[in-house]
Parts: structure tokens; C-alpha cells; sequence
């Protein structure tokens, strides 16, 4: 990777998250007691570069919010956490996205709604600047054409680009012709190739573009496909207390392995770990630094590893 001032710019959405902690997810017209409540920083690419800052790497966010109080909420949140916010973009008189998500106490299901705001991402001669001043771009698939211009001009200029989606977007194969490490869900592979088996799937993204493909399965561990051949990360095993968001902060453990230059195989398994360790705690709070991260795989990976 080129000599860059920081290490990751990240776009995509803003959202502020409520955290509701139940005993159960509601039934229809039913009411439930909240347990435990929390407002906290949502977003996949916001909450993956709070994982990589909390990891020591310098990252920037390309995003909008409004002067609401969600938006100041927000901007307080994420200058707390050491992201640069200079390409933050405030606007007026419309509403900041925000997320309600119902955790499930016993194992940390989530079912979330949420609205992604009133306000478009827009791409400014700043953001080029800090994307072309990055070792990585980070991005969730959103934006439309600007946001596919911003990766395509990252990828001439040999900025590693990594998508991150939980879903299928329009424009998916441009999208995947301009990105060299994609990130994915079970639910994303489900539309995009329904009927394919995960190896299927696996090349056939690979055959769209991007040199590495991860499809994360959840408690199932993950797949990481590349030219070179394939294999399964199991998930690690802990108290999940959350599981909202851990799709997100795996994205940031895989950029945080690929800025290291770890082999593929590490990559995933410090991703795995990070989206393991958040999982023991309700919302950003489990988020690990790297000491916390380190502990981690020194108690859970055997020795002769």
C-alpha cells in the first residue's frame, strides 16, 4: 500500500442507534418491559472505523448529518473516539438516520427498523483529498454513482478499496468491479445468488472483481475466498450479550489485518475475534482496543498456532 497521512477513509451512513435490551422480542400488538437502554454510534462504516481507532489506526469519515440532536450526539460520539471528522458534512432542517434495535437478553438477537435519514451523502473535492491522502477505502455501498466515482478514482490511484454490504445494492457489479476486498453477509449471497452454495457464490464474486471475498455467516464463522483457493474461520464462542453491529466491527478487524499485512488467514481471525469480543457487551462499549483484542486470541487460539 502507498505512504499516506492516514490509514482508512470511510463512507457511508450516519446513524444514531437506540438499544433496547428485552426479555423477548415482542409479539404482535403485545407490549414488553426495555431491561436496559442505550444511545450509541450505528452505522457500518462509522461503527468499523470506532473498531479500527480503538485498534490505533488514523481513520477519517466521509458522511452527513444534521444539526439535530441525533446529529450532535453524533459528532460528540465520534470525536471521543479519535475519527476525523473533517469530511463530516451538517446540514439543516432535515432529520439525522437513526435505528431502533430490540436485543434479545438471552443471546443477543437483534431485530432492528431503521430510516437512513433525510439527506444524502454528497462527494466534495475534500473528501478526493482525504481518500487520495489513505492507505484504504472503506464503504457500505451507498452513495450512488458519486460514492462509485470516489472508488473508482481510489482504485486508480491504488487505494485498497473494501466494500462492506449486508445487502444486495443497485449497481452491485460496477461496485465490484472497482473493489479489491468485499465483504459480505449470508443475506446479501442469499439475493444476490439464490440457490448457490457458499463456494459457488464465493468464485463467482471473485469473477466480478474484487481479488478477496469474506461472507460472514454470524455464529457460523465466516468464508474468505481468494485466486489462491478458500477456507472457513469458525466463530469463536462467547456470552453474546449484542450481536447488533458485529458484521460491522468485522469489517474493521479484516482492514485492521490487511493495514498490518497479515496473511489472509490471520486477516479473518482477528476480524472474527473483534466481532466476538463486542458481542459480550450491549452496544459500542464492547468494542475492543488492542490490548483487549491481544488477550483475546492469547486465551482462545492454541499455542502451537
Amino acid at each position: 500500500m502507498s505512504s499516506a497521512s492516514l490509514d482508512v477513509a470511510g463512507l457511508g451512513w450516519i446513524l444514531a442507534d437506540h438499544l433496547a435490551t428485552v426479555a423477548a422480542y415482542p409479539a404482535r400488538d403485545t407490549k414488553v418491559e426495555i431491561l436496559n437502554y442505550q444511545r450509541d454510534t450505528g452505522g457500518p462504516i462509522a461503527r468499523a472505523l470506532i473498531a479500527l481507532a480503538r485498534l490505533g489506526k488514523k481513520v477519517a469519515l466521509i458522511g452527513n448529518v444534521v444539526d439535530d440532536d441525533s446529529g450532535v450526539f453524533l459528532l460528540d460520539a465520534l470525536k471521543r473516539e479519535s475519527v476525523d471528522m473533517r469530511t463530516v458534512k451538517v446540514g439543516a432542517g432535515k432529520i439525522t438516520g437513526f435505528a431502533y434495535a430490540f436485543i434479545e437478553q438471552d443471546g443477543g438477537a437483534r431485530t432492528t427498523a431503521h430510516f437512513h435519514g433525510d439527506i444524502d451523502i454528497s462527494i466534495s473535492e475534500l473528501d478526493k483529498r482525504v481518500v487520495l491522502d489513505s492507505r484504504v477505502l472503506l464503504w457500505d455501498g451507498r452513495g450512488g454513482t458519486p460514492a462509485i466515482v470516489l472508488a473508482e478514482l481510489a482504485h486508480l490511484n491504488h487505494v485498497l478499496v473494501v466494500l462492506s454490504m449486508g445487502s444486495v445494492r443497485p449497481n452491485i457489479e460496477k461496485m465490484l468491479s472497482q473493489t479489491d476486498v468485499v465483504i459480505v453477509s449470508q443475506t446479501f449471497v442469499n439475493d444476490f445468488s439464490p440457490g448457490m452454495d457458499f463456494e459457488t457464490a464465493g468464485r463467482a464474486l471473485i469473477a466480478l472483481g474484487p481479488k478477496v471475498v469474506v461472507i460472514t455467516l454470524g455464529q457460523e464463522g465466516a468464508w474468505c475466498f481468494s485466486p489462491d483457493g478458500h477456507f472457513k474461520q469458525p466463530a469463536f464462542v462467547v456470552r453474546c450479550v449484542d450481536t447488533n453491529g458485529a458484521g460491522d466491527v468485522f469489517a474493521g478487524g479484516m482492514v485492521y489485518g490487511l493495514l498490518e499485512g497479515w496473511n489472509l488467514r490471520r486477516c479473518v481471525q482477528t476480524a472474527s475475534a473483534v466481532a466476538a469480543i463486542k458481542c459480550t457487551q450491549l452496544g459500542n462499549r464492547g468494542i475492543p482496543n488492542w490490548e483487549e483484542l491481544e488477550q483475546f486470541l492469547s486465551e482462545h487460539i492454541a499455542r502451537n498456532e
